[in-house]
This record gives C-alpha cells, sequence and structure tokens, in this order.
C-alpha cells in the first residue's frame, strides 16, 4: 500500500507483536497495558452507558465539535497544504537553479583550464609558426632554383626523393600556421563561450537565491502554523481529558460506585488526553539554505541514531527534512518508535510502521516517508497527526514522539 493511501501505519497487532522486544531493549517505551479479568456483565453494560454519557454530554470545545473551530482547523490545514505545495516547489526550483549552477561552473572550470593551456602553449607555436612562414616563403622564393634541383636528378628515385622531401617540407611549415590559425581559433570560441556561461551562471545564482527566499519564507511560516496548531491540539486534547474524567467521576457517583475502585474499564482506551506538550520549532533554523541546514543536522542526527541500523543517514534525514520542510527531528523519532531506529522492521528498509511499503535502501526509505510526512501529516508532530498516525494510543504515540524529538 503506498502512503499515499494507508491510513494506519501503526496498526496495533504490529504494536503488540513488538512490545515483548522494546520491554528488554533501550528503546522499549513500556506500551503494554495491564490486564483485566472478571468484569461482570452489568458493568460492561454500565461501562457502555457511561461512555454514551460521555460523548452526548462533552462539551463543544472538549470533542471538537464546535463549528468555528472546525471551520478555523480546516482554513488552517488548507493554509497549511497550499504552503507544503510552496515549499516543494520553491525546494524543487533552488535544488534545479544549484545543480545548474554547479554544471555550469564545471564547464566554466574546464573551459578555463583549457584557455589557460593554449596561452601556454601559444608562445611556442607562434615560434614555430614564424619559423614556417619563413621555410615557405624561401621555398616560394626559390621554386625556379628548386624545379632545376628536381630536372637535374641523376635517376628517377632521386627524382622521386627530392620531390617527397619538398612536399614534407611544405606540409610539415603549413601544419605549424594551421595549428596555430586552429589553436587561436579554439581560443576565442572557448573565451565567449566562458563569457556565455557566466552570464548564465549569474542568472541560475540569482534564481537560486530567489528560490531560497521562497523556501525560507514558506518553510518558517508553514512551521508556526503547525506549531500553533499543535499548541492548539494539545490543549484542547488535556481540555477534553479532564471533561472526561469529571464525566466518568460524576456518572460513578450518582451509580453509587467508589470513586477509588470505578467500574468503568478505561485502561484499554486512548482517552485523547493527558499529552505532555506540543513540539517546538526549536533550534530549526529555516532561514538557512540548504547547504547550512544538512551541514547543521546531519551530525546531531547521526549521533541520535549512534549505533543503530540507521546510523550513518543523518545527511539523508537532513536532506529530505530540508526538501520537503519537514522537522528534520520528526522522521527519525518515528523510527525510533516504531522499530528501535530499524531493529525490528516488518518490511523491508520500512522503519517507521508505514502501510505496507517496503524499499531498496535507506536512502529510498527515508526520502519516502518524510515526503509522506509532508503530504498526509504536515511539516512537525500534532495530536491529530498522531491520531491519524497511531488510532489504538495516539495519546502514547505522541507523547513517545515528543520526547524522543526533544532529545536530538
Amino acid at each position: 500500500m503506498t502512503p499515499e493511501t494507508h491510513d494506519k501505519p501503526c496498526a496495533s497487532a504490529r504494536m503488540a507483536a513488538s512490545a515483548a522486544h522494546r520491554v528488554s531493549s533501550r528503546f522499549s517505551f513500556g506500551r503494554s497495558r495491564a490486564a483485566h479479568a472478571g468484569q461482570s456483565a452489568s458493568r460492561v453494560a454500565f461501562s457502555i452507558l457511561v461512555s454514551c454519557a460521555l460523548v452526548a454530554g462533552a462539551t463543544p470545545s472538549a470533542a471538537f465539535a464546535d463549528d468555528t473551530a472546525t471551520s478555523d482547523v480546516d482554513t488552517s490545514a488548507e493554509n497549511l497544504s497550499n504552503l507544503q505545495k510552496q515549499v516543494e516547489s520553491s525546494a524543487n526550483e533552488y535544488n534545479n537553479a544549484i545543480q545548474k549552477l554547479e554544471d555550469l561552473q564545471a564547464q566554466m572550470e574546464q573551459n578555463q583550464q583549457r584557455i589557460d593551456e593554449i596561452n601556454d602553449q601559444l608562445p611556442e607555436q607562434e615560434e614555430r609558426s614564424a619559423d614556417a612562414f619563413r621555410v615557405l616563403y624561401i621555398l616560394q622564393q626559390e621554386s625556379g632554383g628548386l624545379i632545376e634541383m628536381i630536372l637535374s636528378s641523376e635517376d628517377f628515385s632521386e627524382f622521386i626523393r627530392n620531390i617527397d622531401y619538398l612536399d614534407c617540407l611544405h606540409d610539415h611549415n603549413a601544419n605549424e600556421l594551421a595549428k596555430l590559425t586552429s589553436m587561436k581559433e579554439e581560443l576565442e570560441t572557448t573565451q565567449a563561450e566562458l563569457e556565455e556561461q557566466t552570464e548564465q551562471a549569474e542568472s541560475e545564482a540569482a534564481r537560486a537565491e530567489r528560490a531560497l527566499s521562497q523556501a525560507q519564507s514558506a518553510r518558517q511560516e508553514a512551521q508556526e502554523k503547525a506549531e500553533a496548531i499543535a499548541a492548539q491540539q494539545a490543549a484542547e486534547a488535556a481540555a477534553a481529558a479532564a471533561a472526561a474524567e469529571s464525566a466518568s467521576s460524576e456518572a460513578s457517583n450518582e451509580a453509587g460506585v467508589d470513586a477509588q475502585n470505578p467500574a468503568v474499564d478505561t485502561s484499554s482506551q486512548d482517552t485523547s488526553g493527558n499529552v505532555s506538550g506540543s513540539v517546538s520549532s526549536g533550534s530549526v533554523d529555516w532561514s538557512a539554505d540548504k547547504t547550512s541546514f544538512v551541514n547543521q543536522w546531519a551530525g546531531r542526527i547521526d549521533a541520535y541514531l549512534s549505533g543503530t541500523p540507521l546510523a550513518g543517514q543523518g545527511t539523508v534525514f537532513a536532506e529530505a527534512a530540508w526538501d520537503y520542510g519537514v522537522d528534520p527531528r520528526w522522521s527519525p523519532a518515528i523510527s525510533y518508535v516504531e522499530s528501535s531506529c530499524g531493529a525490528y522492521c516488518f518490511r523491508s528498509y520500512n522503519a517507521w510502521g508505514w502501510g505496507s511499503s517496503s524499499w531498496s535502501s535507506w536512502d529510498e526509505a527515508i526520502r519516502a516517508h518524510v515526503s509522506g510526512l509532508a503530504r498526509i501529516y504536515g511539516s512537525t508532530l500534532t495530536y491529530s497527526a498522531a491520531q491519524k498516525y497511531c488510532p489504538p494510543n495516539s495519546t502514547g504515540w505522541y507523547n513517545n514522539v515528543l520526547a524522543q524529538m526533544n532529545q536530538i
């Protein structure tokens, strides 16, 4: 299944299958829950009734049902989608301009090297050509005597040798003159190409600068909006959890259930609350150019991934993050939570529980995952992204990913 169509990359079945090894590994998060047994039929019925009461009685803000809030979220999502398109478009424009500029610079270096070689060889060739010109001039002036020399040959063999000698003498000196002419023509052509390439390089540099400015602006705006949404969702989730807990307590009290030993079993439910804060851009500097950005983050990600199957992939993560405007910490953090940084992949090179996808290399996999995050989930971790990525345990998943992002 491709990233475009997957909707539950963090399936509960895979989480249960990997729980045992994570408890003993240094990457363990203790996802297992205590078993609950012996619940009576009346308690099950009561649990259902209370759950229905919570849904029916929840406040609009707690249940995310307010029309205005929904409209604002939809508008923000649309704005982020448009910004994401700008991010990818500006990144492509910048990368293309930089590649073109690098190609032109390589051609310019080759042409300059050839110009230097010709200029170094030219004085010597000019001397040889001058000598050749004098010889040809003499041959022309002494043509009468040369004909007499040929005709005075003692035999036919000497006659042929004299003719061959004169031909070779003429051809050699003529070639020296032709070589000088060819070198000067090549010099002029190469210099003209260099001037044209210089103009093109200046144009590509200006295009790259414009694209970089657009990329920086789009990334910064997208990151700020995503973080604002993340903070809002974290606050709403906390409010929803508090409202649910309060309603549950009231319902339990009304039913005469001991508050210290409630009949409602919520251990297997993700209450969409108790989130541990929201992601912050921290030291993610979107005003940097790609080279500076990659240099800044590649080492930090490599340090985080040290000793894991993903070790040494920091540059790939950083390049993909810049290209798609995604927080460079997000994909590595998910890999930690989902597979102990590639130690337990359920598909080939799939360290993120990403649908049913498999890849042929870490480079291909990382770029595909970061691209998918940008298109499907946005530029950074949000609670709504956690709900889509890992529905069975969105709160725990959110908190775990956030904790890992803060370590990078």
